[in-house]
């Protein structure tokens, strides 16, 4: 949330739209990346054990096609589409022109 919410107050005088689309990007970049690094640095012994049990030689395959792949996609879709309609919404509620 930190990282999006810097991104969005760099972006917003300029413009709006591209900040909220900007930062929605941002926030599973960062909260993927954090996990990724998070199992490396703590937990890589029993993340490559759950990965040879499912089949992959690579813990990193593992770990990008087994623990975040769909995640991030998901999230990513979801922050993408929703971010910018949650936006519209509000300045809606406030009477404030969608721009």
């Amino acid at each position: 949330g930190l990282c999006a919410g810097l991104v969005y107050r760099l972006l917003e005088k300029k413009n709006m739209m591209l900040a909220v689309i900007v930062s929605a990007l941002v926030c599973p970049l960062v909260n993927t990346g954090l996990f990724l690094v998070g199992c490396v640095l703590f937990f890589l012994d029993t993340v490559s054990g759950w990965g040879k049990a499912m089949g992959f030689e690579n813990v990193g395959a593992y770990m990008i096609g087994g623990l975040v792949g769909l995640n991030f996609l998901v999230e990513t879709g979801v922050n993408l589409i929703l971010s910018p309609v949650i936006l519209r919404i509000l300045k809606a509620g406030k009477g404030e022109k969608l721009t």
